[in-house]
């Protein structure tokens, strides 16, 4: 389920918990389980939902940058591939000290050539823009002008479950189920979703918890056999 948005069993990195109440505001591991969830459930094979981590090295925007030789390189062989699918799902962040600070989300449909940007901000946040305009211009042979999608308006923070909420849009509008097989963004909607992530959080938890206790005893063996 998450093999395609650089989780496995062996990382380091523990899987957050999720409630009706937390994290406040979704991070990079939520937006991976649940895409990964969505491209995986949905099983819709003209669709990909990029890595946001892939997407920061895409743009030239991952900490530390990109060497320009080796974005160009990236960079071509992403434009090189765009023919692969029928609609690219980018799910992008901007940063600031190291944390999430704001989630928009890009698509391509090549059936209609459209380019569709999703932020729920009222004034659209620059960084996320620029990087939205960067990408269109490696696909705009094949894409019409980049245009903003005028849906939901955040309140508070929920711009990561915004841009969750619109994923599984898309990509169920893909596999022909229309723009209303997705219900409305109302705390209702809000809470299922968390409900569904947890449930997904709690799942991917134990398998970890599974792997390192395996992983434990298989050394506790080894340095029984080695005495």
């Amino acid at each position: 389920l998450m093999s395609g948005f650089g989780w496995d069993t062996e990382r380091e990195e523990p899987i957050d918990s999720v409630t009706a109440k937390n994290p406040e505001c979704y991070e990079s591991q939520q937006v991976k389980i649940w895409c990964g969830l969505t491209q995986w459930s949905l099983q819709a094979e003209s669709v990909v939902i990029y890595d946001p981590d892939y997407i920061q090295v895409l743009s030239g925007t991952v900490h530390g940058g990109v060497e320009s030789e080796s974005l160009e390189r990236i960079q071509t062989s992403f434009s090189a591939h765009l023919g692969r699918y029928e609609r690219h799902i980018f799910p992008i962040s901007s940063w600031s000290n190291k944390s999430i600070e704001h989630w928009t989300l890009l698509v391509f449909d090549l059936r209609t050539k459209e380019a569709r940007y999703y932020d729920a901000l009222e004034e659209m946040r620059k960084g996320n823009y620029e990087a939205a305009s960067q990408f269109h211009k490696l696909a705009a042979d094949r894409v019409d002008e980049l245009k903003r999608v005028k849906h939901v308006r955040q309140l508070g923070v929920e711009c990561g479950e915004a841009l969750c909420h619109y994923v599984e849009l898309e990509v169920r509008q893909a596999i022909g189920e229309g723009w209303g097989s997705v219900p409305g963004f109302t705390h209702g909607r809000r809470r299922k979703m968390r409900s569904k992530l947890g449930a997904i959080a709690g799942q991917l938890q134990k398998v970890q918890a599974d792997y390192k206790a395996r992983l434990a005893e298989e050394r506790s063996e080894e340095h029984t056999s080695e005495l």
